[in-house]
């Protein structure tokens, strides 16, 4: 996959072993990006690095819950937003498989919205972000 979204494990050669835990961190990133127009990682330039060694230790040293109250302001989403980003870009040693994201507020709220009612959603955000 592209490195932007590798976790930070995966930089980490004593954690040989990877699951879907990873897909669930690249989840997290992918929302970020949604939201800003860009993943979390830039360089000095304020552009994301082309640079493997520079992009690694970005990952390595992201800040997430300082991202996400970045990102994700309080006053444009849910709590159980921010949570759910939050718990996506956890450690691995916390960061929940599926089975977990799928006990959150967010995915209680949302996972199970009917596809009408989930194009109005997708519609208020397009509007909100003017994507």
């Amino acid at each position: 996959g592209t490195l932007c979204y590798w976790p930070p494990e995966r930089f980490e050669p004593e954690k040989k072993k990877f699951d879907v835990r990873a897909d669930i961190w690249s989840l997290g990133i992918t929302l970020v990006e949604i939201v800003r127009g860009s993943v979390p990682y830039k360089d000095k330039h304020g552009k994301i690095p082309n640079n493997i060694i520079l992009l690694q230790n970005l990952i390595l040293s992201l800040d997430t819950k300082k991202l996400v109250e970045e990102t994700f302001s309080k006053t444009a989403f849910t709590n159980e937003t921010r949570e759910f980003v939050e718990l996506c870009l956890n450690r691995i040693e916390t960061r929940p498989k599926y089975d977990g994201l799928k006990e959150t507020e967010f995915y209680k709220k949302y996972g199970s919205v009917e596809n009408k009612e989930r194009e109005k959603i997708v519609e208020k955000w397009i509007q909100f972000y003017k994507l």
